[in-house]
């Protein structure tokens, strides 16, 4: 599989490889917001080929994707893994999990559309089956968005989202299955 082998170092001098421990190659800043409404996941994937070798060419050769859409990471994974395209090495979550309304829940569209996003679960039991979804589907690992974030509408920046039994919940489940946990946290509590 194309990995970091696949660079031409014969053109100079190299650096070692370097781990890019938090991204998100399957989105576009500039497709945040309400213009993301518009992005298919499908398309997310495609975007995610495009990161994937920019990443590798800068000199990335690992990096833990935590958080996307429709599991298109996983298919990103999976098509570097087999060859397909060229990239890092990919550690991948699949969706974030986290609660109704909080930073993992897109709240950009109106009530009547009742949407959810694929990882929100509401209790230790549903996250739990969270969990296990994400793992059916080939995560790496598992990413939860234990406080509100700066991109979320109607839930405070630092603020605790996740109770302590939710997590606690997720934490076992996914050590169960072989699995770490990453938390997106911008509060201190």
């Amino acid at each position: 599989a194309p990995t970091a082998a696949a660079i031409d170092l014969s053109k100079g001098a190299c650096l070692p490889g370097l781990i890019d421990a938090h991204d998100h190659l399957t989105s576009d800043p500039s497709q945040s917001g309400y213009e993301g409404l518009g992005t298919s996941v499908p398309r997310q994937a495609i975007m995610g080929v495009k990161n994937a070798r920019t990443t590798l060419r800068a000199g990335v050769t690992t990096v833990r994707n935590v958080g996307a859409e429709g599991f298109s990471d996983i298919a990103l994974r999976d098509g570097i893994n087999a060859g397909d395209i060229q990239g890092p090495r990919l550690l991948v979550s699949g969706p974030s999990l986290g609660i109704t309304g909080g930073h993992c829940d897109n709240a950009l569209l109106a009530p009547e559309f009742k949407h959810s996003a694929e990882g929100v679960a509401d209790g230790p039991w549903a996250l739990r089956a969270k969990v296990r979804n994400n793992i059916k589907y080939g995560a790496d690992l598992i990413k939860i968005c234990a406080t509100g974030g700066v991109l979320s509408k109607g839930d405070s920046v630092g603020g605790p989202q996740l109770t302590e039994e939710e997590i606690r919940a997720i934490v076992e489940e996914a050590h169960q299955h072989g699995r770490k946990v990453a938390a997106h946290a911008h509060g201190t509590e």
